[in-house]
């Protein structure tokens, strides 16, 4: 297979890149390790999504995965409970989604944009050529060997494929997340927040009769093993004063599961025939909600860049990535500093 552009990653990122590039007229590929979008964290979408969705014409995208809407934010952050309307947010309010449903809608949408797309493919060589790449990935269908101009890395957080510089950790946060079924009466259409000593929580009602309850702390504050690990969260959730009043009593069979959370930003964020995109390049700390609206953004935004001229588009773009980065990681800092009752707790003077 020949493409002029190779995206590695179905995610947000690489499916609206995807689908700039296929409307300019770019022979587009895009691959995607597994089979279909897998489950994933990351179900709660802030309002401004709608921006980048309407820009690519796939706002219907979103709306067809039928999400919920947010009635708002509930937070104990600083002292007392803070509430925020939906109704004072310009843009109405974010969403809870199912991320598969809503990643499947944005592939089909690359492929009416007439990208190819071939999900059950995982890279497994990449090797640089005079004119471009030799990639073989490996299909549910057999082998498959793709030649391309340019890689697009939007594969998350995994290994980079044609840079192999590092990442630049400025934190070492950890989720811990569990799923669980919302019990009886209208769902709380709230997104709550709540700080603790150790770390923060949230959650938040999703499609499909769920609640999404994650504990946000640092790895090495966290015990090793699985076990340890449900046995902390549940005794961190009874300490709750204002989280676990909305949720109830959990079952002790909870088992949450480990997810990196941690601020990134990747060495370097492009070379000669490749850029990367998306996590891939910077990851972010999701107390400031950077995540789908802003991958659907940057793949919007390298798309057109590439389209315009693909010569200087990994240079603008990597440029814009970290100037980006720099300014979260000042409101982020702000936004730690807010919580003063445990600024000589570890987690919190980290953030100090």
């Amino acid at each position: 297979m020949d493409a002029d552009v190779l995206i590695v990653g179905g995610g947000p990122a690489g499916s609206a890149c995807a689908i700039v590039l296929a409307r300019a007229g770019a022979r587009c590929l895009l691959v995607e390790r597994n089979a279909g979008p897998p489950c994933k964290v990351g179900e709660i979408v802030d309002s401004q999504v709608q921006t980048p969705l309407k820009q690519l014409g796939v706002s219907g995208s979103l709306l067809g995965s039928r999400p919920l809407r947010s009635a708002g934010t509930a937070s104990v952050w600083g002292s007392g409970v803070a509430e925020r309307s939906a109704a004072l947010d310009p843009y109405g309010g974010g969403y809870y989604v199912d991320r598969a449903r809503f990643e499947t809608a944005l592939l089909e949408a690359a492929v009416v944009a007439r990208a190819t797309v071939r999900c059950g493919c995982a890279v497994r060589t990449v090797q640089r050529r005079t004119a471009g790449w030799d990639v073989e990935v490996e299909c549910d269908s057999g082998p498959r060997r793709i030649r391309a101009a340019l890689i697009v890395e939007a594969n998350g957080r995994g290994r980079p494929l044609a840079g192999s510089e590092g990442r630049s950790r400025r934190d070492m946060l950890v989720a811990l997340i569990a799923y669980l079924p919302e019990v009886g009466g209208p769902p709380d259409l709230r997104f709550l927040i709540e700080a603790a000593p150790d770390g923060w929580w949230y959650s938040s009602t999703l499609p499909g009769g769920q609640r999404v309850l994650a504990f946000m702390t640092d790895a090495d504050l966290l015990p090793r093993g699985r076990a340890e690990q449900g046995r902390y969260f549940l005794q961190r959730y009874v300490e709750t004063t204002f989280v676990s009043e909305q949720i109830g009593v959990l079952n002790p069979r909870t088992a949450p599961h480990a997810v990196p959370a941690m601020s990134t930003l990747r060495n370097r964020i492009h070379g000669e025939g490749w850029v990367a995109v998306g996590d891939a390049a910077a990851s972010y700390d999701p107390l400031l909600g950077l995540g789908v609206s802003a991958a659907l953004a940057k793949g919007l935004g390298l798309g057109t860049l590439l389209a315009s001229d693909p010569t200087l588009a990994g240079g603008i773009y990597a440029e814009a990535e970290r100037e980006t980065f720099a300014h979260y990681v000042r409101t982020k800092t702000t936004i730690y500093r807010r919580v003063g009752r445990w600024a000589c707790e570890p987690f919190w003077s980290r953030r100090q």
